[in-house]
């Protein structure tokens, strides 16, 4: 289930000042210019993401996407998916003799009990993880690391993000309009 975690909506008290101070002309420079913080934003928060928890940055993108505002409307936000990443897709995944360990967040994690299976692939050509669940050889389930979301909810932080994408549409508008604006 995606969620925006950051998100602009006209509503706010610094773009409604600005754009009070404006002339219509300039207003429909202000999409293109949220359109570009969300993108910025977006681009900055799949860095973090795949840089800090050790994904690939094609999974990654998948994870985190953007919805762009239009001239009737001027709502964007950066939208985040709640779903876990599979161990496949993780750049230092390892089988050692007494299980499986791989490097998130910065921290090593060791199961005891997961495996590559060489004979599934997942769709960007690695072998599939598993995980015994049971005391025998099966059943078996894909293995699961963390979300993108929960990384950017503890660690980036929601409120930093919105700021960020305020700023960033801000600084962008400025750039666009030429205009000494506060």
């Amino acid at each position: 289930m995606p969620v925006a975690v950051g998100d602009i909506k006209i509503d706010d008290k610094r773009l409604r000042k600005v754009l009070s101070k404006m002339t219509s002309e300039v207003g429909k420079q202000m999409p293109r210019a949220i359109n570009v913080g969300v993108r910025k934003t977006r681009t900055n928060i799949r860095q973090l993401v795949a840089r800090n928890l050790g994904v690939r940055a094609l999974a990654v993108n998948e994870k985190v996407i953007s919805v762009n505002a239009t001239r009737g409307n001027w709502n964007a936000a950066v939208v985040v998916s709640t779903k876990k990443f599979p161990l496949s897709v993780y750049k230092s995944f390892k089988e050692k003799k007494g299980g499986s360990i791989y490097k998130s967040a910065g921290s090593v994690i060791r199961r005891k009990r997961a495996f590559f299976a060489h004979s599934k692939r997942n769709k960007y050509g690695q072998p599939e993880v598993f995980e015994r669940t049971g005391r025998s050889a099966l059943p078996i389930q894909r293995a699961y690391g963390s979300s993108a979301y929960t990384y950017v909810k503890r660690v980036v932080g929601i409120s930093k993000v919105r700021r960020q994408l305020l700023n960033k549409t801000l600084a962008e508008f400025k750039r666009l309009v030429g205009a000494n604006v506060k």
